[in-house]
């Protein structure tokens, strides 16, 4: 139906290219279709993964920091 699943990959996606937090991906998903409504399982996942995407950054950036330092 397109309320759960579908929208929590569509936000995960967010999440990814644009820098969106969580809260803010599935907001932004909501206003474009109103019956959203991941289950906490899911939003959990998407929660963890946006946590992996942070360490995965901040690990880059230190890398790249110390080769121009």
């Amino acid at each position: 139906m397109g309320i759960s699943r579908s929208p929590i990959i569509v936000c995960a996606y967010l999440v990814e290219t644009s820098g969106m937090l969580v809260a803010e991906a599935i907001a932004h998903v909501r206003i474009k279709r109103r019956t959203v409504c991941p289950n906490l399982g899911f939003r959990k996942q998407l929660a963890t993964y946006e946590q992996q995407l942070e360490k995965r950054v901040k690990g880059e950036l230190s890398k790249g920091q110390s080769l121009s330092g």
